[in-house]
C-alpha cells in the first residue's frame, strides 16, 4: 500500500507498504523479509538486518525512526531525542533518499 511521503511521528509502514517521491521515480518498500530498500531500475540502498526480523516500520514520537520485530527494535536512524514531542518526518525525496528531518533540520539521510 502507497503511504503518505512523508509519514509524520506516530505513523506505520507494514511490510509491503512502500513510499513514492514525488517524481514518482523512486520508491521505498519494506519488504517481506523486513528489509527496507530504495530503487528505481536498481536497488539504491537498503537495510540490512536479518531476513524476516522487521514486521514493520515506525516513525517515533521523538524523532527516532525504527524497523520492529514484535515490539523489539531491529534497525535504527538513531535520530530520537530526550524529548517525546519533535516535529519529526521521514520522507523519500525526487533525488531517491530517505531524509529523516526534525523541524527543518535533516538529521539522517541514506543513501549519502
Amino acid at each position: 500500500m502507497n503511504r503518505t511521503n512523508p509519514m509524520n511521528a506516530g505513523e506505520v509502514l507494514q511490510k509491503g507498504d512502500f513510499l513514492m517521491s514525488p517524481n514518482g521515480q523512486w520508491k521505498a518498500t519494506l519488504q517481506a523479509d523486513g528489509n527496507l530498500l530504495i530503487y528505481n531500475m536498481s536497488t539504491s540502498w537498503r537495510t540490512e538486518i536479518a531476513p524476516s526480523d522487521g514486521s514493520h516500520l515506525k516513525v517515533e514520537p521523538n524523532g527516532d525512526v525504527v524497523i520492529y520485530n514484535n515490539n523489539e527494535a531491529k534497525w535504527r536512524t538513531n535520530t530520537g531525542t530526550p524529548s517525546a514531542d519533535v516535529k519529526c518526518t521521514f520522507k523519500l525525496t525526487d533525488e531517491g533518499k530517505l531524509v529523516v528531518s526534525h523541524a527543518s533540520a535533516v538529521k539522517w539521510s541514506k543513501p549519502k
